[in-house]
């Protein structure tokens, strides 16, 4: 049987605590998937760019999505921007059996931006960064 004295209750909660702030350090909670069709009109999530993984030519991204989009049917024109204050930020949209990332531009400061058809399909985006550090993003979805 276990006894805790004291002490040890006294040092249980804040290692509670502890473990809970890595834990939602190392795994940020994940945006609620959304459904694009004929009705949708436009959606925006909030976050924090980059994350540990280099995705090569797009940066460094987390390892969870920004945000997860599924398309039921072909949408003939939708746009997907991301506004950060500051850093680097980048778009890596992946799905439907494609790639696609956007950059910032350095010149115009022009944030990252993806826009076209999109035909129906699961669709992962990522915020990321160039420079491995993390800064607040809105990343807004539009038809």
């Amino acid at each position: 049987m276990l006894v805790f004295t004291r002490l040890t209750q006294k040092m249980v909660l804040p290692v509670v605590l502890a473990l809970a702030i890595l834990a939602a350090i190392a795994f940020p909670a994940e945006s609620k998937p959304i459904q694009i069709g004929n009705r949708f009109n436009s959606h925006s999530v909030r976050g924090r760019s980059g994350g540990a993984i280099n995705s090569g030519d797009c940066g460094f991204i987390s390892q969870q999505p920004s945000q997860v989009v599924n398309v039921t049917q072909r949408v003939n024109y939708m746009q997907v921007r991301v506004r950060a204050s500051g850093g680097k930020p980048t778009l890596l949209i992946r799905g439907a059996n494609r790639r696609f990332c956007s950059l910032a531009d350095d010149v115009s400061g022009v944030n990252p931006q993806i826009s076209g058809v999109w035909v129906p399909g699961r669709y992962l985006i990522y915020v990321g960064d160039r420079t491995r550090s993390r800064h607040p993003f809105t990343l807004t979805i539009s038809k």
